[in-house]
C-alpha cells in the first residue's frame, strides 16, 4: 500500500456497550485484555472478543486506574479518598486504603512503580506515596497532581496540576514520613 495514510487502514475490531458512563479506560501491557471504570465497578475485558473477564468492586466510587507495567496489578482511586487494588489475573483483592489519613481527597490518579512496590495517588493538593509490601504511606511526592506519569525507566514521575509541572526523580526506596 503505498502513500497510506495510517488512519485510513484502521477498523473498527469491536464494540461494547456499558449499561453506565465509561469514565477511564485502560489497556494492559500485553495488549490482551482492558479495564474501564464506571460510577460503580471496574470491569475487565478479553481485548478480542469483549468478555468479561473480571467485575471488580471498589471500596468506593471508582475514578481513575492504572494496571502495573508487568501487568500483575490494577488499582482504582475514587473520588471518595479510597484507592483499591488487585490482582490483575485473579481478580483478588490485595490492598484497600481508606479515609484513614493515608490519602487526604478525592483520588484523581494512580501509578504503580515499575517495581511494583510503591502507589502513587495523586489528590490535588498532594501525590502520596503508600508501600504496597507494607500497605503503610510514606513520604508524599513534592507535588500535586490530577494527573501523573511515570517514565518508561521508573525514574521520573511528571505530576500535572492546574498550569503547574513537575517532574521529579522517584525513589522507590521507603523513607518514613
Amino acid at each position: 500500500m503505498p502513500n497510506a495514510i495510517p488512519y485510513q487502514s484502521m477498523k473498527l475490531l469491536l464494540n461494547i456497550e456499558e449499561p453506565r458512563t465509561v469514565g477511564h479506560a485502560v489497556i494492559s501491557p500485553d495488549s490482551k485484555k482492558f479495564a474501564v471504570v464506571n460510577s460503580i465497578n471496574v470491569k475487565v475485558r478479553d481485548i478480542e472478543t469483549g468478555q468479561l473477564i473480571h467485575d471488580l468492586i471498589p471500596d468506593g466510587i471508582p475514578e481513575s486506574l492504572i494496571i502495573s507495567k508487568d501487568g500483575q496489578m490494577i488499582a482504582a482511586g475514587c473520588c471518595d479518598d479510597r484507592v483499591t487494588v488487585w490482582n490483575f489475573h485473579t481478580g483478588e483483592k490485595l490492598h484497600s486504603f481508606d479515609n484513614r489519613g493515608e490519602f487526604p481527597s478525592d483520588i484523581s490518579c494512580v501509578g504503580i512503580t515499575h517495581d511494583n512496590k510503591i502507589l502513587l495517588a495523586g489528590c490535588g493538593l498532594t501525590i502520596d506515596r503508600c508501600d504496597l509490601e507494607s500497605g503503610k504511606q510514606i513520604s508524599p511526592l513534592p507535588a500535586a497532581g490530577s494527573k501523573l506519569i511515570i517514565s518508561e525507566d521508573g525514574k521520573i514521575v511528571l505530576c500535572e496540576y492546574l498550569s503547574e509541572i513537575r517532574i521529579i526523580e522517584l525513589s522507590t526506596k521507603p523513607h518514613p514520613s
